[in-house]
């Protein structure tokens, strides 16, 4: 079944919550990014959504058959953002 961005975005702000309560070693970095609070984060997370929005005319839900849960490229791309 295809998934909507709507879904893919609640879906990574739901990931970073449990990575910052798991005591994951990339808490800090997520905190340090995207804010100290849960609405801060998820505020973050949706405003830089929206600029990608602009730059990038077509979004996940666009992409006939694209899976980002299921995306190497992807999941290596997020995996390094905080490095």
């Amino acid at each position: 079944m295809k998934k909507s961005a709507g879904e893919d975005i609640r879906y990574l702000i739901n990931r970073n919550e449990d990575l910052i309560w798991s005591n994951h070693p990339l808490s800090a970095s997520i905190r340090k990014h995207l804010g100290q609070t849960v609405k801060a984060r998820k505020e973050k997370v949706l405003h830089d959504y929206e600029d990608a929005k602009i730059v990038i005319k077509y979004t996940w839900e666009k992409v006939r058959g694209y899976n980002s849960r299921t995306d190497r490229f992807y999941h290596t791309f997020i995996r390094n953002l905080g490095k």
